[in-house]
């Protein structure tokens, strides 16, 4: 629980398309389904999860043009 608390108080400092944040795959999965968002000086970012196998997802914000959370290739 904390991890997860950790790792989403880490994307709101990271740029679009930045580095991101390593999660396991069941927190992805979560964030995925519940279609979570950050909020950030008054914009809605939507997050882009890639899974890098192993049971782990890199995270990210996605560009303002996107309106739901992503799972991508």
């Amino acid at each position: 629980m904390q991890n997860e608390i950790e790792a989403f108080e880490f994307l709101r400092g990271d740029a679009v398309d930045g580095v991101g944040v390593r999660v396991s795959q069941k927190i992805a999965k979560k964030w995925l389904l519940e279609n979570k968002a950050i909020v950030c000086g008054g914009n809605v970012f939507f997050l882009k999860i890639k899974n890098l196998g192993m049971g782990v997802c890199n995270v990210t914000k996605a560009p303002l043009t996107v309106r739901e959370t992503l799972m991508i290739k």
